[in-house]
This record gives C-alpha cells, structure tokens and sequence, in this order.
C-alpha cells in the first residue's frame, strides 16, 4: 500500500491509518480527522483494503468540519447520559456560533453545565475510543424500535443498504449520517455555555480561523426558532420521518397549504407593525444570506403593505456599486464584492435622506457587464409618507445608514431557520438547505453548473459570516424562509444536478453527502401537488 503524503509511504494491507494520522498530527499539527479511500470517507479506525492512494481529511475542509462537530455531539451525548440516564437529549439546530440542545425534561444551570463539561474532558483526556460497528439494518430498526425511536428506525427505511453503521460511547449507542472521529482525544477544544433553556455545545471552526468562537447569546433568532418549533409541533412534522409518513398517508396538499399559510400570515404581521411604528417605518431595509428568499419575500411585503395603504419605492443596492476597478480587494487579491466600502455609502445616504424629506432624488443605474456607472440617471420623486425598502446583505449594518437615526429604520432579517431535523441526535444545517436552493436556482436561471456554486460557496459563507450574522440581533423583525415540505420537493430538482458530479471532482464527497441526505425524503411530486405561485419556493424551482 503506497501513500502520498508529501513523501511516499509504504503500508502493508491491512495497516492502521490511525497510527500514521495520529504521528502526523503531532509532528505536523495537521488536525487531521478522516481518510479517503476510492471517494469514499473513511473512519480512521478502518484498516486500508485494498492498493491506491489516500487522502486525509482535516479540519480545515468542511467535511473535516462536520466530523469534528458530529463527533462533540457524541461526547456530549454520552456526557448527558452519564450523569442523567433517563433523559433524552434533542440536537435542535446552530445558534450562538454552536449547536443548541435541550435536554427533555430538563432545564440548563451552572451545576449541571459544568458536570457536562468535565464528564466531556474526562472522555477527552482518557482518548477513549469512539467504536463503529456494523449492523444489519433490520436489527438496528429493532434496537431504535425497542427505545421507541419513531425519528430513528423510520428512517432507515430510506436508505439502500443492507447494513447501517453504529457508533458507540460510554453507555450510548447511535447512529449518525456521516464519519466520527476514532477516539475522543482527537477533539483538541470545546466549550457548553447555557442559552434559554438549552446548552450550546461550541467548537472552533474554519469561519472563526479555528479559534474558540466569543459566545453571544442569540434571542431573537432562538425566539424565531422556538416560533418554527411550535409550528412545526403542530403540523407534528418535526423530523423528516413525520413528514415523510405524512406524506405517505396523502397529506402532502394540507402540509403544502398551512406552510405557505404561516409564512403569509408572518409577513402580514410585519407589514402591520411596519404601519404602526410611525416613522420607524419610513425606511425599510431587509438583509440575509444567499439563497434566503429575499426577493420573494420582498415582493409579498411590498403587496401586504399596500393592503395597508402604503405604496413602498423600492431601491437595490447593487445600483451603489463603485467602479470595478476601485473596488476593495480580499485577501486572496480578488475583488471584495461583499465589501460594504464596494458601495458609494455617500451617494446612497444623500438619495435616502432626499427621499424621505419628500425631496427628488437621482438615483444610479450599474452595469455589472462593464463594472461601471452608467451615464443615465433613474429620476424619483416620492409621495407623502411613502415608505422606501432597500434589500441588500447590509442592510442591518448600521455602517450602511450612518447618516440616519435608528429611529428611522425597520430592519428585517430573512433565512431559512429550519428545526426539521433528519432525526433527535442529527440535524439539517441551514446552510444545507441554501446551497442547494442556490445551486437549482443558478443552474435553472444562469446557466451555472453546481461545481460552480460549490467552487463559491466558502467566499459567500465567509461574506456572510463577516457582514450579515453578527447583525442579525439587531433586526426589528426576523423572518424565516424556511418551508416544512421544500426538500421532499427540492429532492426531484437537486438531484439530477448532485449526480452529474463526476468522481473527480474536488466536490464528489459533498455531492455524494447532499444525495444521501436527500434520499431521506419521501418525494412530493409536484404535478399532482403544485408548489403555490407565491412560494419562496418558486424563486428557486421556477
């Protein structure tokens, strides 16, 4: 067995990957966590099989990332349940930097917070071994059946093979959809701080440079979080098996219904505030990640608001662009196109400030094929009390506005906040559901081929992370995008696109992962079950 790792090395069949990992992480600090073998990841406590080349994981990609969070959620799993044996722990969703928790029954203090922390560093420090085994699938259905996991052995009816990987810690045994690490003293930092009545479990990762993220607590978005649960409760679709079983049993119109439902319903709510908080309405600016469903939303407020008598002007950013060639540049030496300063801020408050004292403004046009601002101007003038929405990824950041007092803006913050998790202990990363939002989209509409949107994705998840999550507190309403059935209908668009991905590709293991996730979905055909015309949905799907 040869391995290329800067030098070459030769192994018997059979070898150890872990030892060898293990030598380099300490000569090297390589923080390496996983092997790839043939384009499949591999645990590192699996012995090599066959001749060919490896690659190791690490921490620094995002595969690496998600084994190192998955692997915490064991230890602390198996921390709960040595210290509580009776209670159930629930992994509900990312908050604050980390992934938020609850255990049932079970409110979080500071005795308790710190018996998890130590019985985690004692599985950490013992480097006490993270054991896979394989089982038939029928019998781990047994086993979860026996717990009454109705979200766990449900759920295996979905997938294709014959046998499904276990892990076991302390007195915890658990499935999970994607590799651990071997053994616990691979983990080299951790913290759990308490939130509402939940722990945060947090870790360091590639978006914070890998150190140890400043825990702030998050209440608007938990309390937006806790408004989708409550939803979700109701609908008693909060794991992708409920839905699924909803689905089968013909439900799917109904599911479809109340979601599109509840999301109008949310930016009726909004427009009436906007109506009544005086001139805090009179500037209305609306912010969030990619592929959140802010022009949807965009255009439903506009519609609600002029149901309450208000006719809203409505301006883009993009129009702010400075020249190309006087846009800041990254670090990388490309241009920094998230850049607040990529914007004429000047020009933009003077034409906001004209507007809302009921004065014309010239407003500019950009050319995003030349990368200059055309000649032509766009003439407005507004009519009395008329509102102004401007949508734009900073449009939270006060830098934006500076000119204006706070009390002159109703922020908005849009993502989707999804609490329908795979099952108890696995969750949905919201991030998950906007690539792939992102990915259908530009390959319908742009011609973007998902290798594309994939090669973009960490510069877009590092512009979010520096200019719209630290704001998002500071919003006056948040709205999620979130919709309970769109993977069982994303699934029929996404699916072709992941498979066309070949097995060269530096992105075949996240295409093969987003896959597997997806055939966890009951499908909901469309052609029998229309998505409304409204729907965020639309916006991606057509």
């Amino acid at each position: 067995m040869k391995i290329q790792y800067k030098n070459e090395f030769d192994l018997p069949a059979g070898a150890n990957v872990d030892q060898l990992a293990r030598k380099l992480n300490e000569e090297e600090n390589r923080f390496i966590v996983a092997y790839e073998s043939n384009s499949e990841i591999k645990n590192l406590s699996e012995p090599l099989e066959e001749n060919g080349t490896i690659k190791f994981v690490s921490r620094t990609c995002d595969c690496g990332q998600r084994i190192l969070e998955r692997s915490l959620i064991f230890i602390f799993l198996a921390a709960v349940k040595d210290i509580l044996p009776d209670k159930e722990v629930i992994v509900e969703h990312s908050l604050s930097g980390g992934i938020y928790t609850i255990i049932q029954d079970n409110k979080a203090n500071s005795y308790l917070k710190k018996d998890i922390i130590s019985r985690m560093k004692h599985y950490i420090e013992n480097d006490d071994p993270i054991i896979k085994r394989m089982f038939p699938k029928e019998e781990v259905k047994e086993y979860f059946k026996g717990k009454k996991y109705f979200d766990k052995y449900s759920i295996l009816d979905y997938q294709n093979d014959d046998f499904v990987p276990m892990y076991e810690l302390g007195k915890v045994k658990e499935t999970f959809y994607g590799e651990l690490i071997p053994s616990c003293g691979y983990v080299e930092d951790f913290d759990v701080e308490i939130h509402g009545e939940g722990f945060v479990i947090l870790f360091p990762d590639k978006m914070n440079n890998f150190k140890m993220p400043n825990f702030t607590p998050r209440h608007n978005l938990a309390r937006t979080f806790n408004e989708w649960g409550n939803y979700v409760d109701i609908m008693d679709v909060g794991t992708v098996a409920e839905l699924n079983y909803h689905i089968e049993q013909g439900r799917q119109d109904l599911i479809i219904k109340v979601s599109e439902a509840f999301h109008e319903k949310k930016i009726a709510r909004i427009s009436d505030e906007i109506c009544e908080s005086g001139d805090k309405g009179k500037l209305i600016l609306i912010a969030g990640p990619s592929s959140a469903g802010k022009t949807t939303t965009m255009g439903r407020l506009m519609i609600q608001l002029m149901t309450n008598g208000k006719v809203p002007l409505r301006i883009s950013l993009d129009d702010y662009f400075i020249n190309r060639e006087d846009t800041p540049k990254d670090e990388h030496g490309e241009y920094d196109y998230e850049n607040l300063h990529a914007l004429d801020l000047e020009l933009f408050n003077k034409n906001i400030e004209d507007l809302l004292n009921g004065f014309k403004a010239e407003l500019p046009i950009y050319d995003f094929v030349t990368g200059m601002r055309k000649e032509e101007k766009k003439i407005i003038k507004p009519v009395k009390d008329q509102p102004i929405i401007v949508e734009g990824i900073h449009g939270i950041n006060e830098e934006l506005t500076y000119s204006l007092p706070r009390s002159a803006k109703y922020k908005i913050y849009i993502s989707p906040m999804t609490q329908l998790n795979i099952d108890r202990h696995n969750r949905i990363p919201t991030s998950d559901i906007r690539k792939l939002r992102r990915m259908v989209r530009d390959e319908r509409t742009r011609g973007i081929k998902p290798i594309d949107t994939f090669n973009r994705w960490d510069s877009i998840r590092r512009g979010e992370e520096k200019n719209i999550f630290p704001f998002q507190e500071e919003a006056d309403a948040m709205f999620n995008s979130a919709l309970v059935y769109e993977l069982a209908v994303m699934r029929n668009y996404a699916e072709p696109l992941l498979m066309g991905i070949p097995k060269e590709s530096n992105h075949y293991q996240e295409a093969q992962r987003l896959l597997t996730f997806l055939k966890s979905f009951a499908r909901i055909d469309t052609s029998q079950h229309p998505v409304p015309g409204i729907s965020i949905l639309r916006e991606f799907i057509g």
